[in-house]
């Protein structure tokens, strides 16, 4: 069991910058944490990464990993800013009572390496279609 710790990612700027996320609260399941920098430190505006684990149930026999991260577009022309818009990412892992850790660490590879396409990468940032 890992213990909750300050996340470090790099953003798509050019250069990028490395976005801390440092830990907020575990509750339940869901452990969350904030980019305090993200919108020049407004809390309104906080870059959030949340995740959880979900285990098998009597009426589920899968594990649920689930990753979410929002980022949040102020509006900052009135008199006090307000989230206008918030950009977000939210990926959920279905592992089986069954999958063996093998299983599980392929997942995770192929997922990492999807994002990574260049056909993924056309749909998000370019909104292109796949035809």
């Amino acid at each position: 069991m890992a213990a909750i710790a300050a996340i470090t990612l790099d953003d798509g700027e050019t250069p990028p910058v490395v976005r801390t996320y440092s830990p907020v609260s575990i509750k339940g399941d869901l452990a969350t944490w904030f980019d305090r920098t993200y919108n020049s430190g407004m809390s309104a505006g906080f870059g959030q990464l949340t995740a959880s684990l979900v285990r098998p149930s009597k009426t589920s026999k899968l594990n649920k990993v689930r990753v979410k991260l929002a980022l949040p577009t102020l509006n900052t022309g009135g008199v006090s800013p307000f989230v206008e818009y918030t950009t977000s990412v939210d990926i959920q892992f279905l592992l089986p009572e069954l999958s063996t850790e093998a299983d599980r660490q392929n997942v995770l590879a192929l997922a990492k390496n999807a994002l990574a396409e260049a056909i993924i990468e056309a749909m998000v940032v370019d909104l292109d279609s796949v035809y």
